[in-house]
């Protein structure tokens, strides 16, 4: 249902969405980042890797697009480990706390900044 709602944002925003599966290998395949460069806006939910996964820190860095880093619940809140993100440093900007709805958020930011400059 969440995914449902997550192409219903994009689509309407005019944008499609490539959402990679929270497995760490699938997250860092170069091919699924080429595939997510040659026509879709880039998701993925990096779940508890987000805390320590530079594999998936240096994929997201060769990415060219807008990257959101995105938490269902607020990290801060959360268990001291939770704090510490491998992806804020490659990320454009965070977004936290807002349960579903941070996916319609990210997907509103990255509309936005694809979005030509007039």
């Amino acid at each position: 249902m969440l995914g449902q709602a997550v192409a219903a944002a994009a689509t309407r925003l005019g944008h499609d969405v490539f959402a990679l599966s929270r497995a760490e290998l699938d997250i860092t395949d170069p091919a699924a980042l080429e595939r997510a460069v040659e026509g879709s806006d880039f998701v993925v939910n990096a779940a508890a890797y987000t805390h320590s996964s530079w594999a998936i820190h240096d994929a997201l860095a060769t990415f060219d697009g807008p990257v959101v880093e995105l938490h269902i619940s607020n990290p801060e809140r959360r268990e001291p480990w939770r704090r510490t993100s491998v992806v804020t440093p490659v990320a454009t900007g965070v977004i936290c706390g807002f349960g579903g709805h941070g996916y319609r958020l990210a997907i509103e930011a990255v509309a936005d900044l694809l979005e030509p400059s007039t």
